[in-house]
């Protein structure tokens, strides 16, 4: 099951979700010197970090470096001209997607 996450233009931004079995929390903020946006991701129930200061980029799956074999996150442009997320981009045209990891690996 491919889901898409809730994401907005505010920054910061922080939200809970259910990603297959386990629900986590996402924050999100805009790094004004590098004209990225950043995520950390976090276990919801306990609080621990899971990953932080992710930029979130087009092209790769986020996740992959660090093995935590809880699937993957996704940058998509969905305008298709292959532009990276700007401050006022996020959840409109450049959205995040989870794929499991069975998705992952049949793709």
């Amino acid at each position: 099951m491919i889901v898409q996450l809730p994401l907005s233009t505010d920054t910061p931004q922080t939200f809970s979700i259910q990603l297959g079995d386990s629900t986590y929390q996402f924050t999100l903020r805009w790094n004004d010197r590098s004209s990225v946006w950043q995520m950390d991701m976090a276990d919801a129930t306990s609080g621990d970090a899971i990953v932080s200061g992710i930029g979130l980029v087009l092209g790769t799956d986020l996740l992959l470096p660090y093995s935590l074999g809880i699937g993957g996150l996704m940058v998509v442009d969905e305008t298709g001209t292959h532009t990276e997320a700007t401050l006022d981009s996020l959840g409109s045209t450049t959205n995040v997607y989870w794929l499991s990891s069975d998705e992952l690996t049949s793709s």
